[in-house]
């Protein structure tokens, strides 16, 4: 039998996240118009990955890679419900990473909880195909009939048909050549000035696309996306 243990941050030593690229402002190389931030992510292999946008300092405790995928992963596992609140303790904006790198097994919690943001949910493969991790899966003894596998998309849905509202984002994931830096982009209509700050509302607030090609707008009965669209109940 498997032992999953979960170790919560206040029970440990919290080392400091170290980064020597973090500022928690504007990147001195940014130009009029590219504007760069370094945020934070952490990984844990089982619960999750976080991407943690808009943080003035980063969240302390996660030094490294968080529990087991495979047998070349050996770490304790990391509770990610206080990096969740920690962020939001300082305004910052959490997505949920590359959600097709299942298990991220505390995502229903943190969405439950109100504490998810948002989803990355086009990263460098196909969110319509299976996960790219299956691992879990193929050493778990069950059949895919007993375990079914999710595709990032009906997983996705679910929590859409579950009633929440879930924004998506999007992202490269570069480790290599074999996807372009910035194919995947997050397109947000932003109010006032368009800058960093009123982009990250925009996508926050759900009122943009996630594309790797086209440009695109709609429309339903006059709202945008990002809108509430009120239908009258079914009659019969």
């Amino acid at each position: 039998m498997n032992t999953l243990t979960l170790l919560h941050m206040a029970d440990l030593e919290q080392p400091p996240a170290t980064n020597d690229r973090f500022t928690g402002r504007l990147d001195t190389h940014s130009t009029p118009g590219c504007e760069i931030y370094v945020a934070q992510e952490i990984r844990e292999w089982q619960m999750g990955h976080l991407t943690l946008l808009g943080v003035t300092s980063l969240v302390p405790g996660y030094p490294h890679h968080g529990g087991t995928l495979e047998h070349w992963k050996s770490n304790p596992h990391w509770d990610l419900m206080r990096a969740l609140r920690a962020t939001h303790e300082q305004n910052g904006t959490v997505f949920w990473s590359h959600i097709c790198s299942l298990p991220g097994a505390e995502l229903p919690v943190g969405v439950a909880l109100g504490l998810v943001d948002g989803v990355e949910l086009l990263t460098w493969n196909d969110p319509t195909q299976f996960p790219n991790h299956w691992g879990p899966w193929e050493s778990s003894g069950f059949s895919q009939a007993e375990f079914p596998v999710m595709r990032a998309m009906d997983l996705y849905y679910q929590f859409l048909n579950a009633g929440f509202r879930l924004p998506i984002g999007a992202g490269t994931d570069k480790f290599g050549e074999e996807i372009p830096l910035g194919s995947n982009r997050t397109y947000a209509r932003v109010k006032g000035e368009a800058n960093y700050t009123s982009w990250l509302a925009g996508v926050k607030a759900g009122t943009g696309f996630v594309t790797n090609c086209p440009m695109l707008e709609l429309e339903v009965d006059g709202h945008q996306p990002g809108e509430v669209v009120n239908s009258p109940a079914p009659s019969g």
